[in-house]
């Protein structure tokens, strides 16, 4: 099964993400790797401040930190 295909079956919402969301949730369903806003930021060439929201829309990822200050904060993609 294509990597397309089955993030469809698994996120009802996936069709109404945008290209950077489809890449990103794509890269950590792949690699299982935690993001930072700082890695998202260089992924995908833009900026950390777009990259933040990025990471928190649509409730698809899972935030893990001790405050928005944390330095060591990240976002993991939770598939069960």
């Amino acid at each position: 099964m294509r990597t397309r295909d089955s993030l469809e079956s698994k996120l009802r919402d996936y069709s109404d993400l945008s290209v950077d969301e489809k890449l990103l949730i794509q890269y950590m369903y792949n690699t299982a790797e935690p993001m930072t806003t700082k890695k998202v930021a260089e992924f995908l060439g833009r900026s950390v401040s777009y990259s933040s929201k990025l990471l928190k829309t649509k409730g698809i990822l899972t935030w893990y930190g001790t405050s928005t200050k944390d330095r060591s904060q990240y976002y993991k993609l939770e598939m069960k």
